[in-house]
């Protein structure tokens, strides 16, 4: 008789999940009831380096970075309450820091550490800006993982991206263009 080995599923939050990924998560994976579940938060607060030798400025600093980190912590939380909704009890739930501000290969690391079979992660909320300064934590995570990876988008955030682009593209091939010569015309 052949043994089975549990698959182990790696889901990670970073805080920046679209609305309603973990929806979608449930739907990608709907058999989790065998798998050894693991769900990592990893908090991105950065520790800049800081080299002034006055007690304000130190003050300061220690407080723009707690600020920073509880900010953080309310975004992954928010990110973590809708996920445990949908998973089945009993998962356990590990907390990481970004390594050098790069939650992706945080990601990927401890999927490598843990040997998962899967990661499973959301893309990035509909916020451009902060993908295009941070880069997509998922796109990083598909790049350094040694496992497969399911990044789950929700359907209202695929369906939207879906529809601006066929309307660039309706756009595009709708403007005018002066003919070329030797094309019909004059």
């Amino acid at each position: 008789m052949e043994r089975r080995v549990a698959m182990r599923a790696l889901i990670a939050v970073h805080g920046h999940e679209a609305a309603g990924w973990a929806d979608e998560l449930s739907r990608a994976l709907p058999s989790l009831s065998d798998a050894v579940v693991r769900v990592l938060v990893v908090l991105d607060v950065p520790t800049p380096p800081f080299t002034s030798l006055t007690p304000t400025a130190r003050r300061l600093h220690r407080a723009a970075l707690a600020s920073w980190r509880r900010l953080e912590e309310d975004r992954t939380r928010r990110s973590l309450d809708g996920l445990l909704a949908v998973l089945p009890t009993g998962v356990e739930v590990i907390h990481a820091p970004a390594s050098h501000a790069d939650p992706g290969r945080a990601i990927a690391d401890h999927a490598d550490e843990w040997q998962a079979d899967l990661v499973a992660l959301g893309t990035h909320g509909p916020r451009p800006l902060s993908r295009l300064l941070l880069g997509a934590v998922h796109e990083r995570v598909v790049r350094h993982a040694t496992c497969a990876v399911l990044v789950v988008s929700p359907r209202a955030t695929a369906r939207a991206c879906r529809k601006q682009m066929v309307s660039r593209a309706w756009e595009t091939s709708m403007r005018w263009r002066p003919p070329v010569a030797g094309e019909g015309g004059a």
